[in-house]
């Protein structure tokens, strides 16, 4: 099954098109966020059997991390938490929201957060946040990148290495992918860049960012 053009396949030889009919299923709009990249990241409370959507929106004029809400993981609704203001505020935005179950029940949550001067156009700093629920956050003093970040980075845990492993940009703009990895999430190695267009590339094309899903061991 493919879900890719073919035109990336070497040979076509003995190969057959098949166009399915996808049907939508839900949709999800936050009446009160019109002006952001939403970027979300999902996990579910198995405690609760809910699924947390983080997304970046605006609230009353005021930006940040936004919450919805699912229990079955298709249609979901803004949890009143943030209805008034967001449920972190401050942060700029979120890259990504990890589960951490080496960590404490405190802290097995981590947002990965950017945040930007508006009068440049650089990220100025990326803190970290550490959540038992998913609802109160708590800012840790952390940075969790040693230069600029932006979303969308994507955080694993590497059982081959034993370290959580994070891809991101190695700076703000810079459309490549880089690793970072992290035993404690306190502290953090250099950025190493994993992966870049080259000549070979079609023009203007770019990373934007990787997530990484384990896949047979």
């Amino acid at each position: 099954m493919l879900f890719f053009d073919d035109k990336n396949i070497l040979s076509r030889y003995g190969l057959e098109r098949k166009y399915g009919t996808p049907t939508l299923v839900s949709t999800y709009e936050d009446s009160a966020d019109k002006k952001s990249n939403p970027l979300p990241s999902v996990w579910f409370n198995k405690k609760t059997g809910v699924y947390h959507m983080y997304y970046n929106g605006y609230i009353n004029g005021k930006h940040g991390a936004l919450l919805a809400i699912s229990k079955d993981g298709v249609n979901f609704t803004r949890h009143p938490a943030c209805n008034e203001k967001p449920l972190i505020e401050g942060v700029g935005e979120i890259a990504c929201v990890y589960e951490d179950n080496t960590a404490p029940e405190s802290e097995r949550l981590k947002a990965l957060c950017v945040y930007g001067d508006s009068n440049t156009t650089r990220i100025i700093n990326d803190p970290l946040y550490v959540s038992a629920d998913g609802i109160e956050w708590k800012k840790t003093g952390v940075q969790w990148h040693n230069h600029a970040a932006e979303p969308a980075a994507f955080c694993f845990y590497n059982h081959v290495t034993k370290k959580h492993t994070i891809t991101c940009r190695p700076d703000a703009g810079v459309r490549r992918v880089c690793e970072i990895e992290t035993d404690d999430f306190k502290t953090f190695t250099d950025a190493k860049l994993v992966m870049t267009p080259d000549s070979c590339d079609p023009p203007l094309c770019e990373h934007y960012g990787m997530p990484v899903f384990k896949c047979d061991d």
